[in-house]
């Protein structure tokens, strides 16, 4: 299946990355621009760990990552916390 964009939110836009261990999502605006999961430990995907100090390790893994594949793939999408670490 195919995602279609909301008609509310045209601008908005995200990526998804799926590790062994964790989701890590980021987005290209909103109140939480990021979301981290670790599927082990909560494979509802409830709780997000993306500003939890302890998993912090994590997130910047995971934006690395993130922003190492969208250069790869020639990914335009701006995403501002892809930024910050």
């Amino acid at each position: 299946s195919e995602l279609q964009p909301d008609p509310e939110h045209r601008d908005l836009g995200g990526r998804m990355l799926v590790t062994p261990r964790c989701k890590y999502c980021a987005f290209s605006e909103g109140a939480r621009p990021e979301l981290l999961f670790d599927l082990a430990a909560d494979p509802g995907e409830t709780h997000n760990l993306a500003t939890d100090p302890d998993h912090a390790t994590a997130l910047l893994e995971h934006r690395r990552l993130l922003r190492e594949w969208m250069s790869a793939h020639g990914d335009p999408l701006a995403l501002p916390t892809l930024q910050q670490g």
